[in-house]
C-alpha cells in the first residue's frame, strides 16, 4: 500500500485546524495583548508610523505573484494522482521562482526604506531613521518567509500536518519571547522587527528540513520538467492580477490614513479594526486548513464529497458568523476601551459597519479559498483584479472626503459588487454545489444575522467595567444566541443531535 493511501484526510485537516489556531494565538497575542506593551515602550508617533509602513511593506511582496497558492494547488492535485514526478517539478519551479522573487523584494525595500519616513509623512528625524532601519530589517524577515511559504505550501500539498505545524509553533513562541526580551531590554521599535526576521528564518529552515525528510521517506526523486514549469509560469501569469487586486484592496488604507490624516491617526483606525481582524483570522482557518484535503479529494474525482463539505462548511461559518456579528456589535467599544484606553476607539458608527465588513469578507473569502483549491485559479486572480480596480479610487476618495467611514466602506462595496455574485457562481460549478444547496445557505444565513442583530442590540446598555464583566456579559451573549440559533434552526439540532450521538450524550 503506498503511503498516500495511509494519510488520512480527515487527520490532516483537524491536525492543519489546530495548529492553524496556535498561529491566531500568536497573532492574539503579538496584535492584541502586547499592543499596550508597545505603545509603553515605543511612542505613539512611531508605532502610528510603523502600522502605516506595514502597508508598503504587504506592497513590496506584491511582486510575489501568488505561487505558493498555485503550488499548494497544483502539488495536492499531483499527491492525490500519485504523480511524483509532476509533484516535485511544481515544487523545485516554485522555489526558484520564489527565490527570485526573493532578490528583487529585499532590494526594493531598501530603496523603499530610504524614503520611508518621507513616503508615510513621518516628521521626526531621530525616530525616522530609526523607522528606516527597523523597516528594512523587516523586509528581509518578510523576504525569508516568502520563500518558506513556497515550501511549506508543498509540505500541505503532501498532506504534511503535524511536522508543519510544530515548525509554525515553535517559530512563533520563539518569536514572541525574543520580542518580550528585547522590549524589556529598551529595543523600541527594533523588537518587533528581529523577531519578524527570527520568524521568517526558523519557518524556513524548518520547512525546508521537513520536506526533504517527507521526500526522502516517500522516495521522491528530484525531476524538473519544461512543461510543468511553463503550465507553472502561465498560472502565475494570472495570479498576478489577483495578487496586486489583494494588496490593493487590504493594504492601502493605514498609508491613505497616514498621509490625508496623520499618522497618529493610524492606530485609532488599525486597533478599533483589530478585534475584527482577528476574527476574520480566526474563521477563515477552517477554508485555508480543509483545501489541501479538497484538491486532493477532487484530485481522487469524488464530486459527492466534495459537496457535502462544501455545503457543511459553510453552513458552520453563516451560524459563527452570527455569533460574531452579535459579539462585535454589543462590545467592541467596551473591548477597546479597556484593551488600550477609550483614545483609541474610531466611533460607534465605524464599529457597525466594520461588523457588517466582516460577515461580507469572511463568508467571500472562505468561498474564494474554496475556488481556489478545486482548481478556479486564474478567474479568481481576474475577479480579484477587478475587484481592486473598484476599491481603490473608491478607498482614496473616500478617506479623503470622510476619514475612516471611507477606509470601511470602500471595500464593502467593492466585496458586494463583484465577489458576492462571483463566487458563489463558480463554487456551483467547480463544486456541484446546486440551486437547493444554496437555498438552504440563504435560508440560514438570514436567520444567523437577524439573530445576531437582536442578541446584539439586548446587550449594547450593558458597559462592563472591567475584564471579568466584560467575559461574563460575552459569556451570556454567546450562550443566548446558541439556545436561540438552536430553537429557530432545524439545521442546527440536527447537527447538535449528532455531535452528542458522537460523544455519548444521546442514544443513537
Amino acid at each position: 500500500m503506498s503511503n498516500v493511501a495511509k494519510i488520512s484526510r480527515k487527520k490532516t485537516t483537524l491536525w492543519t485546524l489546530f495548529f492553524a489556531y496556535t498561529t491566531i494565538a500568536y497573532a492574539v497575542i503579538s496584535g492584541i495583548v502586547l499592543v499596550p506593551l508597545y505603545l509603553r515602550y515605543i511612542s505613539v508617533d512611531l508605532y502610528g508610523a510603523w502600522l502605516a509602513s506595514g502597508n508598503l511593506l504587504a506592497w513590496l511582496t506584491v511582486i510575489d505573484p501568488g505561487i505558493s497558492t498555485v503550488v499548494l494547488q497544483r502539488v495536492s492535485i499531483s499527491y492525490g494522482e500519485k504523480n511524483y514526478s509532476a509533484l516535485m517539478s511544481y515544487v523545485n519551479a516554485g522555489v526558484l521562482v520564489t527565490s527570485a522573487i526573493v532578490v528583487i523584494v529585499v532590494i526594493g525595500g531598501w530603496i523603499v526604506s530610504i524614503y520611508l519616513p518621507e513616503i508615510i509623512g513621518f516628521k521626526e528625524a531621530e525616530e525616522g531613521q530609526i523607522l528606516k532601519d527597523a523597516f528594512f530589517l523587516a523586509v528581509l524577515g518578510s523576504a525569508l518567509m516568502l520563500l518558506s511559504f513556497s515550501v511549506g505550501a508543498a509540505n500541505r500539498g503532501i498532506l504534511g500536518s503535524i511536522g508543519p505545524g510544530l515548525v509554525v509553533l515553535f517559530g512563533n513562541i520563539g518569536t514572541l519571547v525574543l520580542t518580550l526580551i528585547l522590549l524589556f531590554w529598551d529595543f523600541g521599535l527594533f523588537a518587533i522587527a528581529w523577531g519578524l526576521f527570527f520568524r521568517g528564518a526558523s519557518y524556513l529552515l524548518g520547512h525546508v528540513f521537513y520536506f526533504l525528510l517527507r521526500a526522502y521517506r516517500d522516495k521522491m526523486k528530484v525531476s524538473i520538467s519544461f512543461e510543468r514549469v511553463t503550465e507553472l509560469f502561465h498560472l502565475m501569469a494570472f495570479t498576478s492580477f489577483g495578487k496586486v487586486g489583494y494588496v490593493l484592496t487590504n493594504n492601502m488604507d493605514a498609508l491613505l490614513i497616514a498621509r490625508f490624516l496623520g499618522p497618529e491617526s493610524v492606530p485609532v483606525f488599525v486597533l478599533t479594526r483589530r478585534s475584527y481582524s482577528v476574527a476574520e483570522m480566526i474563521l477563515n482557518r477552517t477554508g485555508n486548513a480543509i483545501a489541501p484535503s479538497l484538491s486532493h479529494l477532487k484530485g481522487e474525482g469524488d464530486r459527492v464529497k466534495v459537496q457535502g463539505i462544501l455545503y457543511r462548511l459553510l453552513r458552520l461559518n453563516i451560524w459563527l458568523l452570527g455569533l460574531a456579528f452579535a459579539g462585535f456589535f454589543a462590545f467592541n467599544d467596551d473591548f477597546v476601551r479597556l484593551w488600550v484606553g477609550e483614545r483609541f476607539f474610531a466611533g460607534s458608527f465605524v464599529s457597525y459597519l466594520l461588523c457588517i465588513w466582516m460577515v461580507a469578507s469572511v463568508i467571500l473569502t472562505l468561498m474564494q479559498t474554496l475556488c481556489i483549491a478545486l482548481g478556479d485559479i486564474k478567474r479568481n486572480a481576474a475577479i480579484q483584479f477587478v475587484q481592486a480596480i473598484i476599491i481603490f479610487p473608491l478607498l482614496v476618495s473616500g478617506i479623503y472626503f470622510f476619514g475612516f467611514i471611507g477606509a470601511v466602506m470602500a471595500p464593502l462595496i467593492g466585496l458586494i459588487a463583484i465577489s458576492s455574485w462571483y463566487y458563489p457562481k463558480s463554487l456551483s460549478h467547480h463544486g456541484s454545489m446546486t440551486r437547493g444547496a444554496w437555498k438552504r445557505l440563504k435560508v440560514e444565513a438570514i436567520r444567523s444575522i437577524l439573530l445576531g442583530v437582536t442578541v446584539g442590540a439586548l446587550f449594547l446598555g450593558l458597559k462592563p467595567g472591567d475584564w471579568l464583566s466584560f467575559i461574563l456579559c460575552a459569556a451570556a451573549l454567546v450562550l443566548l444566541y446558541c439556545i436561540s440559533l438552536f430553537l429557530v434552526s432545524h439545521s442546527a439540532r440536527d447537527v447538535f443531535k449528532h455531535f452528542a450521538q458522537r460523544i455519548n450524550l444521546l442514544p443513537s
